[in-house]
């Protein structure tokens, strides 16, 4: 199982289809979810506000804290611009922050699993799309689509957490 990124259209080989009898492929029931937005959501909904959260525990000396939540916004913005609006990582975010400002180079491990740990925290799921992912696993295969520049290992972790994990999805 694993979450699958689809970017534009999808074409999956023939013999990855399962087959009827015969060898032709099955009809297939297939149901998209965006994981944020329709299955996932936040407590915290500003980007300002969870990297203030999610930083807060590492006890930085005064100043540090509204730096790199700053540097935090301005990291994600410029890793969009080079990579591409869907395609950086959460790696490509503190890289960018690194070339900003070194001084936080220390505390790159650090602020990346803060961030990790306040999702854990700050994810939920919404109710109408339990209900909706419930109704599609009985009627066909889920696939999970996401744009999000978190690891697909996380994002299936807060599927799990939130009981919204289909096996062999």
């Amino acid at each position: 199982p694993r979450v699958v990124y689809v970017q534009g259209s999808v074409t999956l080989p023939r013999d990855s289809l399962p087959q009827t009898s015969k060898g032709e492929p099955e009809n297939l029931r297939i149901h998209s979810f965006d994981i944020f937005g329709t299955l996932l959501c936040r407590l915290q909904t500003r980007p300002g506000e969870r990297f203030r959260s999610a930083y807060a525990p590492l006890t930085l000396r005064a100043g540090e804290l509204d730096r790199l939540v700053q540097l935090r916004e301005q990291g994600e913005a410029r890793a969009a611009d080079r990579k591409g609006p869907d395609l950086y990582t959460l790696e490509d975010i503190y890289d960018e922050i690194l070339a900003m400002d070194a001084r936080f180079r220390a505390l790159k491990s650090k602020a990346m699993a803060a961030e990790l740990a306040m999702e854990r925290k700050q994810c939920f799921a919404i109710s109408q799309g339990r209900h909706l992912w419930q109704a599609a696993q009985k009627t066909g295969r889920v696939i999970y689509v996401s744009d999000m520049y978190l690891p697909a290992a996380f994002l299936q972790e807060l599927l799990e957490r939130n009981d919204l994990w289909a096996a062999g999805a």
